[in-house]
C-alpha cells in the first residue's frame, strides 16, 4: 500500500487522557490573511494573527475553519489552542521514508492548507513527534502520517 501526498495541515485528533470534545477559543485574524483547516498560527505582537512560518519557535494555535483574506478586514476565527494534552495528526515531511527521532523536536513547513511536519528534527522547534499515525491507510514510508503534541506554545507561555 502507497501512502497518498495529502499534506492537509494539523489535525487535532485525540486528547491526552480521554476525549475528543476539542476546545476552541477566539482570536483575531490580521488585515488580509487566508487561511484553510488546520494551518497553524503565530500571534503578533499586535494581538492579531498569522500563518506560522518554519522560523516561529512557538506556535499559537491551529485554524479550524476556511477564511478568506481582505484588505482592511480582521476577522474573529475559532482555533483549536496548541496545548500539550491535545494530539495533532500530520504528513511527515514531502519525501521521508523512515520515522525520525520520535520524541524529538520538529518543526513545520508549507504554505497555507499544506502544513506538514518536518522529518527533520530540530532542537527548539514548537513541535514533539509521538509516533506513525495508527490509521489503517497509513504505513510507514513516503508520505505517512504521523502524531505529535505541540510543546512551545503563545496560548500557554511555553518557551
Amino acid at each position: 500500500m502507497a501512502n497518498r501526498n495529502l499534506p492537509n495541515g494539523f489535525r487535532a485528533v485525540e486528547m491526552l487522557g480521554g476525549g475528543q470534545t476539542f476546545p476552541h477559543v477566539p482570536a483575531k485574524l490580521g488585515s488580509n490573511i487566508s487561511l484553510n483547516p488546520g494551518d497553524a498560527v503565530f500571534m503578533l505582537t499586535t494581538g492579531k494573527l498569522r500563518l506560522a512560518l518554519v522560523s516561529d519557535t512557538q506556535i499559537f494555535p491551529v485554524c479550524d475553519s476556511k477564511v478568506l483574506g481582505a484588505v482592511g478586514v480582521e476577522p474573529e476565527i475559532l482555533v483549536i489552542p496548541a496545548l500539550p494534552n491535545i494530539v495533532f495528526e500530520a504528513q511527515y515531511g514531502t519525501t521521508a521514508t523512515t520515522l525520525n527521532n520520535v520524541g524529538a523536536s520538529h518543526d513545520i513547513g508549507g504554505a497555507t492548507g499544506v502544513q506538514v511536519l518536518s522529518s527533520t528534527s530540530a532542537g527548539g522547534a514548537p513541535a514533539r513527534l509521538l509516533g506513525l499515525s495508527p490509521a489503517v491507510d497509513n504505513a510507514l514510508g513516503q508520505y505517512m502520517r504521523v502524531r505529535f503534541v505541540w510543546q512551545k506554545s503563545q496560548f500557554t507561555g511555553q518557551a
